[in-house]
């Protein structure tokens, strides 16, 4: 079973953070998942809302540049500790760095197809190995396919029916779906399908059992010392 640490690991310091991404690279797991945005200027960045409540405004970082979204303004906390948003330069170093897999989810909200040209523009000429894409959004992900076949490529789902799997792209392999919504009717639609099946986000012993008696490829997980301690467990 993968083990996916979703955007980061239980730490100190905030998801998503490049603190807890550096630490998340180091730790126990085989893959980490991020978030991806862009800023107005062309930057990539991780950031899971990429909309923040400041001084009585929003702020999104569809509009802004990347001189507000990195400014003490939006700097992401937990706790009281102060983290910095990372770059997608910066994550990607990390992850050549490692032995560990990148699952790297194109966020739809508040954003744009923008999103997608910056990232291929950053890939050109770069190894695609051990990195997944993946997005609420078919057409993000129909458009990345449209310059890249080399990338697995995810459609991320919590509402699915097995009268639409025929909808669905040929260029998609894997579904992660909400894992309380999972069950073996769902499980055996998406394997006629031929897809792997991710689950998200798991934590909890009981759940970590159960998706494995589903047969998911891998979960998602914010409790990553939990779940490896369930799987010392049935060795």
């Amino acid at each position: 079973m993968i083990r996916i640490a979703h955007r980061g690991i239980d730490c100190k310091y905030p998801e998503n953070s490049l603190e807890n991404l550096e630490l998340a690279f180091q730790s126990d797991c085989d893959a980490v998942e991020i978030d991806l945005r862009s800023t107005k200027d062309g930057q990539l960045f991780i950031h899971h809302d990429g909309v923040w409540h400041k001084n009585g405004r929003f702020i999104f970082a569809k509009d802004e540049t990347w001189d507000m979204i990195n400014s003490p303004e939006c700097a992401p906390q937990k706790n009281n500790i102060f983290g910095k948003i990372p770059t997608f330069t910066e994550v990607y170093s990390l992850f050549k760095q490692s032995n560990k897999s990148l699952f790297l989810e194109i966020k739809s909200h508040f954003g744009s197809l923008k999103t997608i040209d910056l990232l291929l523009e950053f890939f050109k000429g770069k190894s695609t190995k051990n990195i997944f894409i993946s997005s609420f959004s078919l057409p993000y992900l129909r458009r990345f396919d449209a310059e890249r076949q080399d990338f697995v490529m995810a459609k991320i789902g919590e509402k699915f029916y097995c009268k639409n799997l025929e909808k669905t792209d040929d260029f998609v392999s894997q579904i992660h779906f909400k894992g309380n919504l999972l069950n073996e009717k769902r499980m055996d639609c998406f394997h006629r399908r031929g897809w792997d099946v991710f689950a998200w986000t798991i934590n909890e012993k009981e759940e970590f059992q159960r998706m494995e008696n589903l047969g998911v490829k891998g979960i998602f997980t914010d409790n990553l010392d939990g779940l490896n301690q369930y799987l010392r467990g049935k060795k």
